[in-house]
């Protein structure tokens, strides 16, 4: 196999160079399908994965502990993101290794035998400036070789250096170099960890709890700024000027957000915080009693200089596209698979990592199928491999599918490194708190809202007055530990004691005899709640959160599903312009590129439109996931007043929930795009032009009333 593999290894590495020559070819048809010319200049990225972190022996030994390193370009103008250039650099020779023990002094490359190493053994394997001058000489064996206007990397890269001095040289372009966002916020990250805040602007008893709510600040304002970033990104549309005005801002706000003065500011100027108790930023990484900061001036002005990271000009200017490195990150994750950092290969490392490009840059069994024809074993059309390999296929393209889903895009979100570290961390014991010992708690007190540990558990099932409350593990426990809202905002958070049969609502005593005076209809909470799980109160709130949550997910599937048909209609409409521009093309070359310039106008419009909807939605199920799992617990472990409060206190917000959804419904048409030829080639002005057929969406979402039957008053 050995054998073999050293055979058919230069044959791959051949055959991918010339599939990558064909995957920039294909990158000038998608400029000259979409009108412009061949040398528009495009935006690319670029990344270098290696086999050890050079950093991980640095004071254990004098030599880099990397050995071998693969550079990459993507370019960022087709949808799949294509692998156009890859070079691998290997300091490593098994044939010098043996020549050496015999006393030869065998030197790499260029000794007798084989040589698998293409770098001397006192280069520096982290020279990326060298690697960015090949990659740009891949690209310039090209008859006419792809212009790269813009090429994004990560903050320590040097391969700009060396691709920009090339490739300027070939195409009299210098490129751009753009910044990565998720590397400049996993800078800010480590600037905000290691910024030194004032003793007392974190709450805490110690100095540990202080360092751990300080590492969940870090946490939870870089997640703030990278999602006011991807709005303001959205809304400039690479405008640099409107990015910085609009961001700078942003950081005002941000410090009286968490300094305890969310309102005005947020409202004015914020993208996810207004300042409401409906709409606002929920601080989710920090706890509950550390989301009121006391910041002193210092400590403001060290938050600024960390929001300046990634809202300081210097820097929008290299984000104010939002372009990343994450398809390189990807291909890395890719070459570890067939090139796994635990293990060496010597001599066939390059033809792993091209063979991966290929697979990569086509699907898993059309890969296959192409090694096996540049081999000289060709698979037969209609054999069984062939149709197990388009399986494969099909499979892939599921996944990537799936992927895609707002639901599964959901499920990645940095809120779950919140989950992640609540489950890590013990949960202390509450009542033992207020002694001050430090017990962990084993069970979670569903009425009580209360964790405790064994002796209080014990304590707790022994007490008249508590044995009837359900007490689960504490593995169980909610993220979310307030059920419902108990007090009264209006008056000082007075309990809610009444229930007003006549306006439906809780009332505290200061609310009975401001509101309720005259009202007939008056009872306590305690009555009231009788029976309130089988309440149709509480089985309407339940449905209409399950309903919310079935609606927006079908709208999310739907506009996934018709941003593709649209795709695919206007390819066909492109097809049929190529088509009328081979009957008179000497006479319709500039109306073709104006006409195809409103197509793709048009078409950006409507799938803009439908990825607004998919956003909207993607926060309603987050909103409405929170309520339900509020229900199902009170449903299955809380008790009936419980039940009776979380119905009645949260049916503002459903209601709320229910427009919204009703407002994407009847908001959302749906296009179609087609083509108006014109058959006078002699006289014609134009080759057609873009309609939009426009209709209602096949989903409808019917308010609870309009859902129930209706009976007629004879």
């Amino acid at each position: 196999m050995q054998r073999q593999s050293n055979e058919c290894g230069e044959m791959l590495v051949n055959m991918n160079r010339e599939d990558m020559k064909q995957q920039r070819q294909i990158v000038k048809q998608a400029l000259e399908r979409s009108g412009f010319p061949t040398d528009t200049p495009i935006p690319a990225e670029c990344d270098t994965r290696y086999n050890n972190p050079l950093f991980g022996s640095r004071t254990r030994t004098p030599f880099q502990p990397g050995t071998q390193a693969t550079t990459t370009i993507v370019e960022n103008v087709t949808a799949r993101k294509k692998i156009i250039a890859v070079h691998d650099a290997n300091k490593l020779c098994k044939t010098a290794s043996y020549l050496r023990s015999t006393g030869e002094n065998a030197i790499c490359p260029g000794h007798q035998g084989h040589c698998s190493a293409n770098l001397k053994p006192w280069d520096s394997i982290g020279n990326e400036e060298l690697y960015g001058e090949l990659l740009a000489d891949q690209l310039a064996e090209d008859e006419q070789p792809l212009v790269i206007g813009q090429l994004t990397t990560d903050g320590d890269s040097h391969a700009y250096r060396g691709f920009s001095k090339k490739h300027s040289e070939v195409v009299n372009l210098t490129p751009e170099n753009l910044r990565d966002p998720r590397h400049l916020a996993s800078t800010q990250l480590r600037s905000i960890d290691k910024a030194d805040f004032s003793e007392f602007m974190f709450p805490g008893r110690t100095k540990g709890d202080r360092e751990k709510i300080h590492r969940r600040f870090a946490l939870d304002l870089t997640n703030r700024c990278t999602v006011e970033y991807n709005f303001a990104i959205k809304e400039a549309a690479g405008e640099l000027d409107r990015l910085v005005n609009r961001l700078s801002y942003v950081a005002d706000c941000i410090i009286d957000c968490y300094t305890g003065h969310c309102g005005d500011t947020c409202r004015a100027y914020s993208y996810i915080c207004k300042g409401t108790e409906s709409d606002f930023w929920g601080k989710e990484f920090l706890p509950e009693h550390a989301r009121c900061l006391y910041m002193t001036e210092d400590d403001e002005n060290l938050v600024r200089n960390c929001m300046n990271i990634r809202f300081g000009r210097k820097n929008l200017e290299k984000t104010r596209f939002g372009t990343s490195t994450q398809k390189c990150e990807a291909t890395n994750r890719g070459y570890n698979k067939s090139n796994p950092k635990d293990i060496t290969f010597q001599r066939n490392f390059p033809a792993r990592i091209h063979s991966t490009a290929h697979r990569i840059n086509h699907r898993p069994g059309e890969s296959a199928v192409l090694k096996c024809e540049a081999l000289g074993v060709p698979l037969s059309p209609n054999s069984r491999p062939i149709h197990q390999l388009k399986r494969e296929d099909e499979i892939y393209e599921y996944h990537q599918l799936r992927k895609k889903n707002p639901v599964v895009k959901h499920e990645r979100t940095p809120y779950l490194k919140l989950i992640k570290i609540k489950k890590m961390e013990k949960v202390k014991c509450e009542p033992c708190k207020i002694r001050n010992r430090n017990n962990v708690s084993v069970h979670w007190c569903v009425i009580c809202e209360e964790a405790l540990c064994s002796d209080c558990t014990e304590n707790h099932r022994s007490m008249k007055m508590l044995r009837h409350h359900e007490l689960i593990d504490i593995s169980r426990m909610p993220t979310r530990t307030h059920i419902g809202e108990h007090f009264c905002f209006k008056h000082g958070k007075m309990p809610f004691e009444y229930f007003c049969i006549d306006h439906d609502v809780l009332s505290c005593k200061e609310c009975l005899v401001e509101s309720h005076r005259s009202c007939q209809k008056v009872m306590s909470v305690d009555i009231a709640s009788k029976g309130a799980k089988q309440s149709q109160s509480f089985i309407d709130a339940t449905e209409l959160v399950d309903y919310v949550l079935e609606t927006t997910h079908a709208i999310a599937k739907h506009e996934q599903d018709f941003i593709e048909n649209i795709v695919k209609e206007a390819n066909s409409v492109k097809m049929a312009v190529r088509i009328i521009k081979e009957e008179a093309i000497s006479h319709i070359e500039s109306l073709e590129k104006s006409l195809l310039h409103d197509l793709d106008l048009k078409k950006d419009k409507i799938i803009q439109k439908s990825k607004t909807t998919i956003n909207e939605t993607e926060e309603i199920v987050m909103m409405a996931k929170d309520k339900k799992d509020i229900f199902d617990l009170v449903d299955k472990h809380g008790s009936e007043k419980q039940a009776f409060l979380a119905a009645h206190a949260y049916k503002r917000y459903l209601t709320d929930l229910e427009k919204r959804v009703t407002g994407i419904t009847e908001q959302s048409t749906r296009f179609t795009i087609n083509l108006n030829p014109e058959k006078l080639l002699e006289s014609i002005n134009s080759i057609g032009s873009i309609e939009l057929s426009e209709v209602p969406s096949a989903i409808k979402f019917f308010q609870k009333k309009k859902r129930q039957s209706q009976m007629p008053i004879v």
